[in-house]
Order: C-alpha cells, then structure tokens, then sequence
C-alpha cells in the first residue's frame, strides 16, 4: 500500500519527537526510561500538568518543534474537515441529480408562472413606491411642522400678567402673518413668472432652429447664383461662333436668365420667413412684460432682431462689413450683366 507524503512527513516528526524526548530522559533518569509514550509527549506538548513526572526535570520541546507539531496536527484536522464537507457536497449534488426538477413543462403552466413573478414584482415595486412616497410625506410635514411652531402665536400668559404684553405678542405675530402673506405672493408671482420664461426659452430655441435653417437654404442659393453669374460672365467673355451656337446660347441663357429669377424669388421669400420669424420672437419678449433691458442677453437678443438688413445676423454674410466698397462696384457690373440679360430677352 503506497503511502501518501503527508502521512511520510508525520511519521519523520514522530521519529524526531521520539528520539529527542528519549535522549532528554536518559540524560536525567538514566537507561531505564528511554521509551515514553507518544500520547504523554503530546500532554507535555500542550501543557497538561496531570503527567507523572519520574524526575525533577521534565522534558520540554523546543518553540521551533511545538511549532512544527502544531501546524502538522491543525492541518490534518483541517484537510479532514474539507474532506468531510466534500464528501457532504458531493452525496447533495447526487441527491438533486436523482430527485427530478420542479419546473413546468406546459406552456399554461409557464404562463402563469411568469405572471404570478410579474404579479410579485409589481407588488413589490408598489411597496417601494410607496415607501418613498412616505418618506416624503413625513419630511413635508416635518417642514411645516418646524414653520407652524415658529409662526404660530404663543400661548397666553397667565393671570398675573398685563394686558400690554398680549397686544405686543398679538401686533408681532400678525406682522409675522403678514410677512408670511407677501413671501408667499412673491414665490407665486415668481413661480408664474419662470414658467413664463422657461416656455420663451423652448419656443426661442425652436425660432433659432428655424432661423439656423433659413440660413443655410439662403446661403446655398447665394452660392448657386454666384455660379450662375460667372457662368454668364464666362459665356459673354467667350461668345460661341456660328449662328446655330448663338441660338443655342441664346436659349440657354434665357433659361439661366429665369432659373435666376426663380433663385431671387426663393432668396426673397427665405428673407420674407425669417423678417417673420424675427418679429414672431420679438413680439413674444415685448408681450412677456419683463423688462429686457435690463437683461444684458435679452437687451443683445433685441438689438440683433432689428427690422433692417443687418448682414451680422446672416451666417453667409460675416466678411461682408469689410468688403463694403467692394460691393459698390459689384453692384456697378452686376446692373451692366442684368442689361445684358434683358437685351439677350429681347432678342
């Protein structure tokens, strides 16, 4: 039978015990006691004052071998133990293997199984509703609790005391109601008036998109006018020969000539939607009754909703302050390219 290292290891320490505690005995009692039993080693080791002592001197361990002794013995106690709780796992484990599972197999059965765990679940989310709910109702009454205790009036003085003293109590807390009163007024009219200003603040941000959108579609028709008046400019710089080129060209910037036009209507109407959308927002600041003057953003807001055609408030039209002379002679050939247009109309 082959023998594990554990138990190997154990019998070398009993082996050692057994020759240092004979060698200590026959040092002091002589030959006749060179055996002792491993069970009075073990008392001696943990310090059981019943063994016959066969001489004045008793023979002791050192710390290093109590300390070798007592991890040898603590652990094969613990591997038992884990052996043993093993062992109790295992025979569980073949039980429920055994023992057939309680689950529903029918559909009907799941069913109303789940709702019975959907049932539970909103009971149990009810109770949690329910107790944060009086959470808060007890913090509220808390609250009004601690208010009435400080504004309600004290309690009248006894017989002995003066009537002065009752009006002077009387006069303070109806002052104190007053207040009271004018507090309560004034965190309803603010109340009122936040709600005001939140609802101008989402219909200001709807405006803004609109505006924001207006922009963009007026810039990508600006673009395509710009590409269409040098494409005109580049057909009379370069003028085609041959009469059935001319004809061509001719239609061809007729059409250009009205695609334009249609261009600067769509441009118009764009300006038109957003002078509209201008006056929309401007009339609900004018209509809130709140002073927007004294507002640094509101006052901005105002003045950058003016009625004239102020090229800042374009996203196409930022560098256009800095090119204001060079407008002047734009204008100047952009007036000699619509007559040209209008005669090649006329032909």
């Amino acid at each position: 039978m082959a023998v594990s290292p554990l138990d190997a290891l154990l019998a070398t320490f009993d082996r050692h015990i057994d020759s240092r505690s004979s060698a200590a005995s026959s040092a002091v009692a002589g030959p006749s006691s060179l055996k002792l039993r491993r069970n009075d080693l073990r008392n001696l080791i943990n310090g059981s004052s019943a063994i016959p002592s066969t001489s004045s001197v008793q023979p002791q361990l050192s710390p290093l071998e109590r300390a070798i002794h007592y991890e040898v013995e603590n652990r094969r106690h613990a591997l038992d133990r884990k052996q043993k709780e093993l062992d109790f796992w295992e025979t569980y484990e073949n039980e429920l293997a055994d023992t057939p599972m309680k689950m529903p197999t029918s559909t009907a059965a799941l069913e109303r199984q789940i709702a019975d765990k959907k049932q539970r679940l909103r009971e149990l989310q009810g109770q949690s509703r329910l107790r944060v709910e009086t959470a808060r109702a007890l913090e509220s009454s808390a609250v009004i609790q601690k208010l009435l205790s400080t504004t309600s009036p004290t309690a009248k003085g006894k017989k002995g005391d003066s009537g002065e003293e009752e009006t002077e109590e009387s006069k303070r807390y109806a002052s104190t109601r007053n207040l009271l009163e004018v507090r309560d007024d004034q965190a309803l009219e603010f109340l009122k008036i936040f709600n005001e200003i939140r609802e101008v603040k989402k219909e200001r941000v709807t405006v803004k998109a609109r505006i924001r959108e207006q922009r963009l579609e007026t810039l990508k028709l600006l673009e395509t006018i710009k590409g269409i008046k040098a494409d005109i400019r580049n057909r009379q710089l370069h003028p085609s020969s041959g009469g059935r080129q001319q004809d061509s060209d001719g239609s061809q910037d007729i059409a250009i000539v009205q695609k334009v036009q249609q261009m600067q209507r769509e441009i118009n109407e764009a300006r038109s939607k957003k002078e509209l959308v201008k006056g929309i927002l401007r009339g609900l600041i004018l209509e809130s009754g709140r002073d927007w003057t004294k507002s640094t953003a509101t006052r901005g807001l105002m003045l950058s909703l003016a009625d004239e055609d102020d090229a800042s408030d374009d996203a196409f039209g930022e560098d256009e302050e800095e090119r204001e002379e060079g407008d002047d002679d734009e204008e100047d050939e952009e007036i000699d390219e619509d007559d040209e247009v209008e005669h090649l109309e006329d032909e």
